[in-house]
């Protein structure tokens, strides 16, 4: 039986890419089985010459001397594929006078092209063999053999060489009169250019000649694992697409890894260490593997807040990029960039829109808006908003009205009453992890509301204190008025007065005012003290007044003025139904005013006997005030006490010098 065997030649040790091949190799091609490289049905299209290989009618082939051709008509034989196919002859001989005394002359055609050690390769091809007369045994080869020349008749140049060193067998093909399709699946051991179709025809006894012919058609050659084809790679952006590797913290980190090539998996993790450090990068979090997606964009801050890991300022982080492909052959293949996520000055802002709002006739409010809340930090930023009231248009001393935080994008009201004829100073903070920073915005309260909006008079937001963008210390620097608090110390039989040291304050003032009414017409106390409280006296109350009112004071460091609590009321002997009272405070209504329902448990009515012009404020048994309203020449006024817990409430109405006191019951 006649064989046909296969060799592929190898013509170096540098590693050689198949840049045709991986040139045709998109992502959209590893969704077929396997890459067809080479496709050849040998139908030639330069006229058909009598040696077509030879003339180079077939481009990438080469062919010994002369001939093989291509054929069509050739006696017995039709095309397994197409219409046309391969010829080679082969001739065992005796007669050689120049040459060896048993010769083994043929010809055969070689493939050009850069087969990769490590690539598996499938060969696929149709092949009919025939010989003319006798009973020899035969084989096809396929080597990696130079090709011979033309030259003498029996010239050495038309011996079929032996295999050359290092050449490899890839397959073979037995002798037959008909069309047999072979399979041959091959891994280059090193990297080849030329894979050789060549016969061999040997005879068993010497002195006998003997002739053959064989043929080809439908070669294929197709790649069916490629363990170099993948490829990972990927830059660093930011969502306008722009490449960089240094980031501000509050940006989005995007990767880019649309060059990354045939895979079908990604795996992404994330490393870390200070910016600086020459030590080692540590591990931090992982994203694991994404299957069934190529690479594409991906937005890191996001994928890595998802599962719960928030970037960090001040660190040089280190991520990695493999790709593989397992149903092609596509092993790890990994790639690792750097970027840096630092702290940027001027990158955060705390500016915010300021609207002084309201209906006219009723209380103006404060509402904040439009200022900028960071999402892509992916962790909630703290917005604190400080309320300042000052008599000043420019500067303090600033009373402390309201302090908040909030974490989301608003808008949030965080003033309620804005009172006539007061500079509020709103001081928005934001802070990260790159510190704080604030901005501060002004508003006049006017009558009426003459200056809703977002309007401000003149230059007023430039030129105050606290406007634009300003040093957060700054904050705890000024000069705040005391927040007073009242409490009835049983050991000391005592009512105490209480408020918070202030940073660089020796001694604090207490002013005391026997009466219900700062400015009455009594018994007035000024008293300095170097403590945070004040004891107001043993069972109180030695002058037999009522009431009193209480205010706090210092002298603001570096300043001449001085900042005062507001008036504070105390009512001790008012803190039982069961208190001994005035006549006209033990009644539930007076004589001109009604007060009901009374208990309730929300909504309270006020009834006067006359259009009544003032301000009612409703205090607790301390002489804290819990409520106020204006009342502009109404019969009936109305509030609600729904929130306010259950107990003794004092209802106080002003109109001027007339002055009442009501008891109010909530339950």
């Amino acid at each position: 039986m006649k064989t046909v065997t296969f060799f592929i030649t190898q013509i170096g040790r540098q590693v050689r890419f198949l840049l045709a091949v991986l040139s045709m190799v998109c992502l959209g091609s590893f969704a077929a089985q396997g890459q067809v490289v080479i496709d050849e049905g040998f139908e030639t299209q330069c006229g058909n010459p009598p040696f077509a290989f030879f003339e180079g009618c077939f481009p990438n082939w080469i062919s010994t001397h002369g001939s093989p051709d291509n054929e069509s008509n050739f006696p017995g034989v039709t095309a397994a594929a197409g219409q046309r196919y391969m010829h080679g002859y082969v001739k065992h001989y005796y007669g050689c006078s120049s040459g060896p005394s048993l010769t083994t002359r043929g010809e055969g055609v070689a493939l050009n092209f850069s087969f990769q050690a490590g690539v598996t390769y499938r060969l696929r091809y149709a092949h009919q063999a025939r010989r003319s007369a006798g009973t020899y045994t035969g084989r096809w080869t396929l080597t990696n053999g130079l090709p011979n020349q033309n030259g003498l008749f029996c010239s050495p140049a038309e011996v079929v060489p032996a295999v050359p060193p290092g050449s490899q067998v890839v397959g073979s093909a037995s002798l037959s009169p008909n069309w047999v399709f072979y399979t041959h699946d091959f891994t280059p051991n090193a990297n080849f250019q030329q894979l050789w179709f060549r016969a061999t025809l040997i005879h068993p006894t010497i002195n006998a000649e003997e002739n053959g012919d064989y043929f080809l058609d439908a070669v294929s050659i197709e790649i069916i694992c490629n363990p170099y084809a993948g490829v990972a790679a990927f830059n660093f952006e930011d969502a306008a697409g722009n490449h960089k590797d240094r980031f501000c913290y509050g940006e989005d980190v995007y990767i880019d890894g649309s060059a990354s090539a045939g895979e079908d998996r990604y795996y992404i993790d994330l490393w870390r260490r200070p910016i600086g450090s020459p030590n080692n990068f540590n591990w931090v979090s992982g994203l694991g593997w994404t299957v069934n997606q190529q690479v594409g964009v991906i937005n890191l801050s996001d994928a890595f807040a998802n599962i719960g890991y928030y970037f960090q300022p001040g660190y040089e982080y280190r991520v990695k990029l493999a790709i593989a492909n397992p149903p092609f052959c596509i092993p790890w293949t990994e790639v690792t960039h750097e970027f840096v996520l630092e702290c940027c000055d001027g990158f955060f802002s705390a500016d915010f829109g300021l609207r002084y709002d309201g209906q006219p006739g009723s209380p103006a409010y404060l509402q904040v808006h439009s200022f900028p809340t960071y999402s892509s930090l992916h962790v909630p930023v703290t917005h604190t908003w400080t309320v300042l009231a000052s008599p000043n248009e420019y500067g303090g001393p600033y009373t402390l009205v309201n302090t908040m935080t909030t974490t989301g994008a608003g808008p949030y009201t965080v003033l309620n009453d804005v009172q006539e004829g007061i500079y509020y100073t709103v001081i928005h903070t934001v802070e990260t992890a790159c510190g704080k920073v604030c901005y501060g915005k002004q508003r006049y309260g006017v009558d009426g509301g003459m200056l809703l909006g977002e309007a401000v008079v003149g230059n007023r937001d430039a030129d105050c204190e606290l406007c634009g963008p300003i040093d957060c210390g700054l904050l705890g620097r000024i000069c705040l008025a005391p927040i007073v608090s009242v409490r009835f110390d049983q050991e000391l039989d005592s009512w105490v007065l209480s408020w918070d040291r202030v940073t660089g304050v020796d001694y604090f003032v207490v002013e005391i005012n026997y009466g219900c009414e700062p400015g009455e017409p009594s018994q007035f106390v000024s008293v300095s003290t170097f403590k945070t409280q004040y004891v107001l006296g043993g069972g109180y109350d030695p002058h037999g007044y009522t009431c009193l009112t209480y205010r706090v004071g210092y002298r603001c460091p570096g300043e001449e003025y001085m900042v005062w609590s507001d008036w504070g009321l105390l009512t001790p002997h008012f803190t039982s139904e069961e208190s001994d009272v005035s006549s006209a405070m033990r009644s539930e209504n007076t004589e001109d005013t009604k007060l009901y329902p009374n208990p309730s448990k929300g909504d309270v009515n006020l009834l006067f006997s006359a259009p009544y012009t003032g301000q009612v404020q409703v205090m607790d048994v301390t002489g804290r005030v819990v409520m106020t309203q204006r009342i502009e020449n109404q019969m009936q006024a109305s509030f609600s006490v729904i929130e306010l817990p259950d107990g003794v409430y004092w209802v106080l109405t002003q109109a001027g010098a007339d002055r009442k006191v009501l008891k109010l019951v909530k339950n």
